[in-house]
């Protein structure tokens, strides 16, 4: 091997796919880029040496380095939650109605008596 070796920008798309992949990003190691710089030396070194397989990478990748913490889920509910809570209350103020002045029950009389409602007095012959 040369020490002038390039890696060519299709290899370095895998080898950007691979750390990706492998859970190897900037939000994951913010706190420890040389973790970062280290894991992408050693994908370089592999593809400069002749791996070209992105699954023998992640391999190696996780041998050499484990896997991220991120990534481990301890749980997973089976149903999303308002399938086992059902759905919320809705508040009763949002949805108030429109206030209406009460009326009395004499004027609610007196007005069906106007509209024909009083009682139909049959004469017994």
């Amino acid at each position: 091997m040369s020490s002038d070796a390039e890696v060519s920008s299709r290899e370095m798309e895998m080898i950007r796919s691979v750390l990706h992949t492998a859970g190897y990003s900037s939000d994951v190691l913010v706190d420890d880029g040389q973790k970062f710089n280290t894991a992408t030396r050693l994908l370089m070194q592999l593809v400069l040496s002749g791996e070209a397989s992105p699954h023998a990478l992640a391999e190696q990748l996780e041998r050499s380095f484990g896997r991220p913490v991120k990534y481990k889920i301890l749980f997973a509910p089976l149903l999303p939650r308002y399938a086992i809570q059902g759905l919320p209350l809705v508040r009763r103020t949002a949805f108030r109605p429109i206030s209406r002045p009460l009326r009395s029950g004499e004027s609610d009389l007196q007005e069906w008596e106007n509209e024909g409602g009083a009682p139909y007095h049959r004469s017994v012959h």
